[in-house]
């Protein structure tokens, strides 16, 4: 396929524009990105829907076969019917209730809800220059009650090192690390079975990583693993170009 006719094809699927013969789905690794998401869906679908009628869907994959290649709809509909412990569904408007914004702000400012991609981009520069961001007690606190109320049990600790890892964080952070240490027994820590990892992880042309905030997690996910445990995660971050 012509490169110019592939990228029209992408952002046709992109921006729910194209027909029925189109053959594309998307998934993302990145919670920041799906959040993003939503904001843009909020402020730009026609009917404008309301918070409390989008969705985030988390799949736990790592039992799926190799090269499994699944549409999105179809793994709701299957996931629905025996959905415990490998899917959690929680709604926006959840997440907000929770402290998204608080923890987050720059998912709180309106004016950019109309923007996607190149506001996740804006959301990567710290990565990039290399600012590093200490997080108070507070904030772990709030990450650990959103993910803890708004998915529970066996996801309660990923999506919280998901939370904190959009900022770029230093290598054993104290506060995270007591932050956890408060929250979470080591027996709940051993059993979530992290080591099989696997993300998805893109190069930039120029050889920068494209998804920092998931490289964060894995590093946060090392530190408190080792802090508990004291063995590091045996992820495998594919890379892709």
């Amino acid at each position: 396929m012509d490169p110019f006719e592939a990228a029209d094809s992408l952002l046709y699927h992109l921006e729910w524009k194209c027909d029925d013969g189109c053959n594309l789905m998307s998934w993302t690794t990145s919670l920041l990105f799906a959040l993003q998401y939503g904001l843009y869906r909020h402020r730009t679908d026609n009917d404008h829907p309301a918070f409390e009628d989008i969705f985030l869907l988390m799949i736990d994959t790592r039992d799926f076969p190799e090269r499994t290649f699944i549409k999105d709809l179809e793994a709701v509909n299957a996931l629905n019917n025996n959905a415990i412990g490998r899917c959690v569904e929680v709604s926006f408007q959840t997440l907000i209730d929770l402290g998204l914004f608080e923890l987050f702000p720059p998912l709180a400012v309106e004016s950019e809800w109309g923007k996607w991609a190149s506001r996740v981009i804006q959301f990567r520069r710290p990565f990039y220059e290399g600012e590093i961001s200490s997080p108070t007690a507070d904030e772990v606190r709030t990450a650990v009650e959103i993910a803890r109320d708004g998915f529970g049990d066996r996801w309660t600790f990923p999506v919280a090192a998901m939370l904190l890892a959009f900022r770029p964080r230093a290598v054993d952070d104290q506060v995270i690390l007591e932050g956890f240490k408060a929250e979470f027994s080591k027996d709940e820590i051993s059993e979530l079975s992290l080591h099989d990892i696997s993300i998805d992880c893109h190069l930039l042309p120029d050889g920068r990583v494209g998804l920092p905030e998931l490289v964060q997690f894995e590093k946060l996910v090392n530190d408190v693993r080792g802090h508990f445990i004291g063995t590091d995660i045996k992820s495998l971050f594919r890379t892709v170009r």
